[in-house]
């Protein structure tokens, strides 16, 4: 049985296959990945200590207990899609991130219908009634909530879309 979709997200991918290209692919993502992924983390947390917004800078960073500091791990992982930019160019070939991810209208569409459901299913489960144990609290005003919600979903983006390239398109299309 053949599935048009899925072959059109493997047609890029078959001129580059083969194992061991793949595997020494994936050994350089790890490698780039980490240095990358390490060098975005000790550079943010650097700068934002010399600017006196982290005042312990990489340690606390690594403990994380600041919205600031869990915005910038999020980001970190841009390492990551970098070093898969990387990898494609010099073992396959390939010049685009797009590849990964096939039609981009399909995608879109499809995004947008994964989206709608899971926005009824959140609205269908916040109508559960909490445990009286644990009642609802604030954890953070408002108004701060508001203001960290844009950085927060970017980073959210940056790393879900890391994993997604990596583990949906790149080891799907290039196995």
């Amino acid at each position: 049985m053949k599935y048009v979709a899925y072959d059109r997200l493997l047609h890029p991918a078959r001129a580059s296959g083969g194992w061991a290209r793949f595997c020494i692919g994936l050994l350089v993502f790890v490698v780039l990945g980490l240095v990358l992924n390490t060098s975005l983390a000790v550079g943010m947390a650097d700068g934002l200590s010399r600017l006196g917004l982290l005042p312990r800078g990489v340690n606390e960073f690594a403990e994380g207990r600041s919205p600031l500091t869990l915005i910038l791990l999020l980001l970190t992982f841009l390492g990551y899609i970098f070093a898969l930019m990387a990898v494609l160019w010099l073992f396959h070939r390939r010049s685009s991130l797009l590849d990964l991810i096939g039609s981009l209208p399909v995608a879109l569409r499809q995004g947008g219908r994964v989206f709608f459901y899971s926005a009824l299913l959140f609205a269908l489960v916040s109508l559960v009634p909490s445990d009286p144990d644990y009642p609802l609290q604030s954890n953070i005003p408002l108004g701060s909530w508001l203001v960290l919600l844009t950085p927060l979903l970017i980073g959210l983006f940056v790393q879900v879309s890391a994993e997604e390239l990596v583990f949906r398109g790149y080891f799907q299309s290039q196995l």
